[in-house]
């Protein structure tokens, strides 16, 4: 089971509490990070007497959460068939390419990535980017756009 650093965890538990991120998509295998999620899709899911996908949702690694018990937690976790899906939230799995040249300045990051986000973690730093703020924990830097945000649902949402 991959394990991530507890400064990592806590900021993407941070993010994925806030009332604008309503989608998170996560390639990480890391029980603690899926278990919290997991508890705020289905506080939401209850808050807005929504399904669980379309109250909050979670994608995953595309190989899988093995050995996690999503189900018991009263979860729903879409595995991609397709790499990794949009997500308010979006960690970018290291064998995914990330192409800050790519940006026009305005804030939007799909186009260094090709799917929708508003929130981007990614390994490794890039430096500052245009209309984006920073923050780097670890290994790895959170792009935040300073746009207003877009709903990355990849199944509700304006994708």
């Amino acid at each position: 089971m991959q394990q991530i650093s507890a400064n990592l965890r806590q900021t993407i538990i941070e993010l994925a509490c806030r009332e604008d991120v309503r989608s998170v998509s996560c390639p990480f295998e890391d029980h603690d990070l899926w278990h919290r999620l997991v508890e705020e899709q289905v506080k939401r899911a209850n808050q807005l007497q929504l399904p669980l996908q379309r109250a909050y949702c979670l994608s995953g690694p595309e190989s899988g959460l093995d050995g996690l018990t999503i189900s018991e937690w009263g979860g729903d976790v879409h595995i991609p068939y397709e790499g990794v899906c949009d997500g308010d939230l979006l960690i970018l799995p290291e064998w995914r390419r990330f192409s800050p040249d790519r940006l026009r300045g305005d804030g939007n990051l799909r186009p260094a990535i090709a799917k929708c986000c508003n929130h981007l973690i990614v390994r490794g730093d890039y430096g500052e980017l245009g209309n984006v703020s920073r923050r780097v924990i670890d290994d790895w830097v959170l792009y935040s756009s300073n746009r207003p945000p877009t709903d990355c649902n990849p199944f509700f949402g304006d994708t």
